[in-house]
């Protein structure tokens, strides 16, 4: 499936968590840098946001806008340092009604070719592209951070876009495949 998912998978099946502030983050995003605490992030995202992000487990959501859409940021922790974000957007055009859906399809295609253009202006051709079924997955590295890119084509098209601490999630699944070789 696709690359998130796994990842999302490790995140909340793995018993064994890596101490995120040993592995020297030197990246991020927005300013954010991978391992930085949560009331950090907090701090440096009041500019970005003008609000308040509302804690919840492990993440720190905030409301807001992305490429003119309302979307939901969800920075994810791991022992208080940042590893992931991944931004949410439900794209507002209803594909379910047949009088509107011929519009509606181009607009939700249009946003998704004006936000691809975007991302390999900024960061190159993407090194994965898969599809299954109607939905699309990409997946860009730059430097310490995987960028993923998850396109659902639904009655409304959901646009997923994650941006992950490589390193971190290289130890962790390689911890994972020792536990596994430990348990022999």
């Amino acid at each position: 499936m696709f690359g998130i998912f796994r990842r999302s998978a490790a995140l909340v099946l793995s018993t064994t968590l890596i101490t995120a502030g040993s592995l020297g983050a030197a990246d991020g995003y927005r300013g954010q840098l991978w391992g930085s605490s949560p009331e950090s992030v907090e701090k440096g995202s009041a500019s970005d946001f003008g609000v308040e992000g509302r804690r919840v487990g492990d993440a720190l959501l905030y409301r807001s806008t992305f490429q003119g859409q309302d979307a939901v940021y969800k920075y994810i922790f791991r022992q208080d340092s940042l590893v992931m974000v991944a931004i949410t957007s439900d794209l507002p055009w209803d594909l379910s009604s047949a009088n509107a859906f011929r519009d509606h399809f181009e607009k939700s295609e249009k946003a998704v070719d004006r936000l691809l253009e975007g991302l390999r202006s900024k960061y190159g051709q993407e090194e994965t592209a898969e599809r299954s079924g109607t939905d699309s997955y990409m997946l860009w590295r730059n430097g310490a951070t995987d960028i993923e890119l998850i396109v659902r084509r639904a009655a409304n098209y959901q646009l997923i876009l994650s941006y992950s601490w490589a390193e971190y999630f290289k130890r962790l699944e390689a911890m994972k495949v020792q536990n596994a070789l430990d348990e022999l």
